[in-house]
């Protein structure tokens, strides 16, 4: 339908050229709502020079420390608010909690797309579990995470419509944040149509990985498991930025595989594509992954992928 005049502020955490679940879905749905005739702007986090004002993207600095991060999201997202119709979240934190105060302050609705999971990503991010993500919701929780349960309950209250991208999120929702059947909508993520690129020789022998660098990425197995390939002319190469990337790169060094094992910087998504397709395969081994972009990504391109249930 036309969305002719309805303003969008879409705010995200992370947004090309970080690389990411919500930093693909939230450039491409900026595309695909600006052709139904809306007007968007994306507020993200980010490094200063990703601001992009002729393309309405604003970006607030990660470098400070996480208060001044969120109340300088907070007070953008405030100053956006006056223009737009709704804001679209795309996590339950770091965007959302500062989206959601400012909403409430403007009187706007807020609308949350979930991705992955906050609450489950900090608890493993945190070493408090290595639970895939529907055991860990079974699972006792210590008292920062009956917390970080009830933070995570009183802002979805607040948030007017949910868009889950799978029945198995939802069904988690349902019972453990008690949301009422009225505020959920399922959109499951689409199987892209992918422009033909042409495949780079780059990185023809090699294995491939994508996406932040954090511990429900499984990647410290990932690289233990490579380090048993006798095949020395297959390479492992990760693309990606995170808190986990100087354990990795220990790892890799204690291993003996740094001649084999390679740790690259986030890279634009069409690059990516282009590697990706020369590759041999690609490889998501997350403890849980939800509808993921790039998996489906891989199966428009033909691409084999291995990834957990």
């Amino acid at each position: 339908s036309s969305g002719a005049g309805v303003k969008v502020l879409i705010a995200t955490g992370i947004y090309p050229p970080d690389i990411g679940g919500p930093a693909i879905y939230s450039f491409f749905l900026k595309a695909e709502l600006l052709k139904l005739g809306c007007e968007v702007k994306i507020i993200t986090f980010g490094r200063e020079d990703y601001a992009d004002f002729k393309n309405n993207i604003i970006s607030v600095s990660r470098k400070n420390n996480i208060l001044a991060r969120y109340f300088n999201f907070f007070r953008q997202v405030l100053r956006l608010a006056d223009w737009a119709d709704i804001i679209y979240t795309l996590d339950l934190l770091s965007a959302c909690l500062p989206a959601v105060l400012a909403a409430a302050r403007k009187g706007k609705k807020v609308v949350f797309r979930t991705g992955g999971d906050f609450l489950w990503e900090k608890a493993c991010q945190s070493n408090w579990t290595e639970l895939p993500l529907a055991a860990y919701y079974e699972a006792k929780k210590n008292l920062w995470e009956k917390i970080l349960l009830s933070l995570c309950r009183w802002l979805l209250k607040r948030i007017n419509l949910i868009i889950f991208s799978t029945e198995f999120q939802a069904k988690i929702y349902r019972k453990y944040y008690k949301l009422p059947e009225a505020k959920i909508k399922l959109v499951p993520n689409a199987l892209p149509e992918m422009e033909t690129v042409s495949p780079s020789a780059d990185y023809r022998q090699s294995i491939i990985f994508a996406g932040r660098l954090i511990k429900l990425k499984n990647l410290e197995r990932l690289i233990k498991g490579f380090s048993k390939v006798k095949d020395d002319k297959c390479q492992l190469i990760i693309f990606g930025q995170g808190p986990e990337r100087e354990n990795l790169v220990k790892l890799i060094g204690k291993l003996n595989l740094n001649k084999r094992v390679e740790i690259k910087e986030n890279i634009q998504h069409q690059e990516l594509v282009s590697f990706i397709s020369g590759c041999k395969f690609f490889v998501l081994p997350s403890l849980t992954e939800i509808s993921p972009n790039l998996g489906l990504e891989c199966l428009s391109l033909r691409k084999p992928i291995i990834l957990t249930q």
